[in-house]
């Protein structure tokens, strides 16, 4: 995809992150009314941070400008911390640790039940994949060192000669035991 078709989506973000922010307000306004009033808002405002951080998410990772990259960082991980702060609400107004979407609010937004699953932005795997190495390595490390995983034998390195042979002698096997 091109230049402009990221910075038509970032306008397009940019929208709904005004909506997500008037949503957020009348959540505040509600404040702590009743159950039937703050979940239905609650609900609705986990679905549309989820679908921004799937927005910012793509936009992070296709976007080749650094200053626009660090601005959408930080809005992703803005997103992602409201997202858990809604989470928790969830959580305490529920009183327990699943929540579920509503059907309403996925039809009032528009979103399929697919979009609206929470996603873990490909920022975390890659930029953290030396450090996630290092911890691996000192895990493997550590067992062999207590004794409680043991070293795996080098995998054997054929030549494609020896492999032709290989299978040809296993060819004509099965061809005698058809005889």
């Amino acid at each position: 995809m091109s230049n402009k078709t990221y910075n038509d989506l970032i306008c397009e973000t940019s929208e709904l992150i005004g909506e997500a922010t008037q949503t957020d307000e009348a959540v505040f306004e509600a404040g702590s009314a009743e159950r039937s009033v703050f979940q239905p808002l609650l609900s609705e405002l986990r679905i549309r941070y989820t679908v921004l951080v799937r927005r910012l998410d793509t936009i992070y990772d296709q976007l080749l400008q650094p200053q626009k990259r660090l601005i959408v960082r930080r809005l992703l991980e803005a997103c992602l911390g409201r997202l858990l702060e809604i989470k928790y609400d969830l959580v305490e107004l529920h009183l327990s640790d699943f929540t579920y979407d509503d059907d309403e609010a996925l039809q009032k937004l528009q979103v399929t039940p697919q979009e609206a699953e929470p996603c873990v932005p490909q920022y975390f795997i890659r930029e953290r994949e030396e450090e996630l190495d290092q911890q691996r390595k000192f895990i493997t490390d550590t067992l062999r060192k207590l004794g409680h995983e043991t070293l795996k034998p080098p995998s054997l390195v054929l030549t494609e000669q020896q492999a032709v042979i290989i299978i040809q002698s296993h060819e004509r096997a099965r061809q005698g035991r058809l005889r």
